[in-house]
């Protein structure tokens, strides 16, 4: 070691060390606040994805249920139910709307002819009787939500069943 050579040479000095502390926290509080919303993503779409999960299973069940009904000859025309899922799911609930799909008369110049008129009359009942839309509803309560004291989420599901042995 040179005997010349002062202190200040040999390490870190005080304004080095101060210096590259405000550099680390500058850089922690940049990412720190990402990381932190990154993790209530991640929880959000964890409670998606189990809401989509159940939903999916629960318009699978509506679906058995109404194929069922079409073996013995039943098509609802308007059902509504409500209920909540058993464990693990106990903070998710639901509920559904079976309707008839009503489709209304066009008012464009071909319908005026009473020929066309009629036929899209038929057809348009015919639809109506013959499909029914099936709207499922999945609930659950978001307790760690900071924006409202509970904020409530929902997935909602849309399909449309037909009856072709209708008579």
């Amino acid at each position: 070691m040179n005997p010349k050579r002062r202190f200040s040479q040999l390490g870190f000095s005080l304004l080095e060390v101060i210096m590259a502390v405000g550099i680390f926290a500058v850089a922690a509080a940049t990412f720190l606040p990402s990381s932190a919303s990154q993790m209530e993503i991640s929880l959000n779409d964890g409670l998606l994805s189990k809401g989509l999960i159940v939903a999916r299973n629960k318009m699978t069940e509506i679906e058995a249920d109404i194929d069922a009904g079409l073996e013995k000859n039943k098509f609802p025309d308007k059902e509504e139910k409500t209920g909540k899922f058993e464990e693990p799911y106990a903070d998710y609930s639901w509920e559904y709307v079976i309707r008839k799909v009503e489709i209304p008369m066009p008012e464009s110049s071909e319908a005026s002819n009473p020929m066309v008129k009629g036929i899209m009359q038929t057809i348009l009942k015919d639809i109506s009787k013959a499909v029914r839309e099936v709207k499922l509803t999945v609930r659950w309560w978001d307790e760690e939500d900071e924006e409202a004291d509970q904020a409530k989420k929902e997935i909602v599901l849309t399909t449309h069943v037909v009856n072709f042995k209708q008579k």
